[in-house]
């Protein structure tokens, strides 16, 4: 048995012989921008480049609704921003769904102050203010955060002592269905479009971040759900991560956040053909959340595989049934249009925030299914060889654009396994 696939997740590289390279990658919350769209300036920007926002073309942004956008109970908020005028009052970030549920920050221009504001059921959550009087052409930096019952608002590195006349003690801000908006408040409420460049602008969770100011642009890492350096276009693109606070084992596992369309490429190999008569793959699986329906009805997350088309396609997926009573692990293979096999095995459904071992083993004609060293399932499949597909190998995600079924957790001790002969060493169905 030869291993030909080794991600430890350690690190984002392959340590079988093979050594195939591991790319990182990300296909990015995608910004729906205005009728008239804000645009990206390199003459004016803190780092490389910045988003202007023109108030006259009433000119922003927006990310469509996400759990990411809820803030709990701790979290950091922070961004440049630079005035082209300040002669009415702005609203550079938030999300609202109701005069009545929204958090904003908002530059009260006219008042000569910078407030947070946030209001869940038409109940005040949190409202702070702080003195600020911005003078045109002058960068910004702002940093907003939470930490429990403390609420923090800094500029350029210094605590702006805010008047809380409201304080955020142990409140809920509530969980709103509506998108993230950039450069003005939306829902039909006063628009409040700015008129600034806005740079380096980070939404981070789970984290109090340093008040220090940042010298150079922000690195994102595990904890940041947004982060817009507005250097070439509005997208927010996060790579996966190395998460070394959870681990099955090593010193790390990789993060996938499906919000953020994570997942690794490994380009096209030989040693992923699965026409063979025997193969092993293992790894290890922690759900952040349960799949969610698609298009096609079904709640899948997608662990690995190769995808040339609809019709061309394997891949180890990880399924629940509608109920989310029910847990599978499936291998599915098409070749040129016709199904040569579908087979999972089923088992209680997956616990979030736990580790879970899975295995698929075929052995000749036999392709036995394993969660947690438990056989569920060995099923025959005489006869169902596959063609040796030439795509790309992708963890975490379906190469397939209308169902791409990215994974929402983390991965560790990935690997596959080639029988090249006849001994499985042990290994035994």
């Amino acid at each position: 048995m030869t291993q030909i696939l080794n991600l430890q997740l350690d690190d984002f590289t392959d340590s079988s012989p093979s050594g195939h390279i591991v790319t990182p990658s990300s296909d990015g919350r995608i910004a729906t921008l205005s009728a008239s769209p804000p645009t990206i300036d390199t003459s004016v920007y803190k780092f490389t480049a910045s988003g202007k926002f023109v108030r006259a073309n009433s000119q922003s942004l927006y990310f469509d609704d996400s759990l990411s956008w809820y803030l709990g109970n701790v979290w950091t908020l922070r961004f440049w921003i630079n005035f082209i005028s300040h002669t009415a009052d702005y609203v550079p970030i938030g999300q609202v769904y109701n005069v009545n549920n929204r958090w904003i920050v908002y530059f009260n221009c006219a008042g000569n102050y910078v407030a947070f504001f946030a209001i869940a059921g038409g109940t005040i959550k949190a409202y702070y203010t702080a003195t600020f009087t911005p003078t045109n052409g002058v960068w910004y930096h702002f940093f907003f955060g939470r930490d429990g019952s403390n609420f923090y608002m800094y500029k350029d590195g210094a605590d702006m002592s805010p008047t809380a006349v409201n304080a955020v003690d142990s409140n809920d801000f509530t969980d709103l269905a509506a998108p993230l908006e950039i450069g003005r408040q939306g829902d039909g409420l006063v628009g409040q479009y700015c008129n600034c460049y806005l740079d380096d602008l980070e939404l981070a969770k789970d984290v109090l971040r340093s008040f220090t100011v940042p010298v150079s642009a922000i690195i994102p890492d595990k904890y940041t759900e947004l982060y817009l350096p507005f250097d070439a276009n509005f997208n927010s693109v996060l790579l996966p991560v190395i998460d070394t606070d959870i681990k099955y084992s090593g010193t790390g596992s990789g993060r996938f956040k499906s919000a953020d369309k994570q997942f690794l490429i490994i380009a096209d190999s030989d040693d992923f053909n699965i026409n063979i008569d025997s193969y092993r793959f293992l790894g290890y699986l922690y759900l952040n959340s349960h799949p969610v329906i698609d298009a096609n009805l079904a709640y899948f997350f997608h662990i690995l595989g190769q995808t040339v088309d609809i019709n061309n396609r394997w891949g180890i997926v990880y399924q629940e049934n509608s109920a989310h009573t029910t847990s599978y692990i499936v291998i599915y293979s098409v070749d040129g249009g016709t199904l040569r096999f579908n087979i999972n095995g089923n088992v209680s459904v997956f616990s979030l925030n736990t580790w879970y071992k899975f295995e698929v083993k075929r052995w000749g004609d036999l392709i036995a299914i394993y969660v947690d060293d438990v056989l569920l399932s060995v099923t025959n499949v005489v006869g169902k060889g596959v063609a040796n597909f030439g795509a790309s190998l992708q963890v975490a995600k379906d190469a397939l654009t209308s169902y791409p079924h990215y994974f929402d957790g983390h991965i560790d001790g990935l690997e596959m396994y080639r029988w090249v002969d006849g001994n499985w060493m042990g290994i035994n169905f």
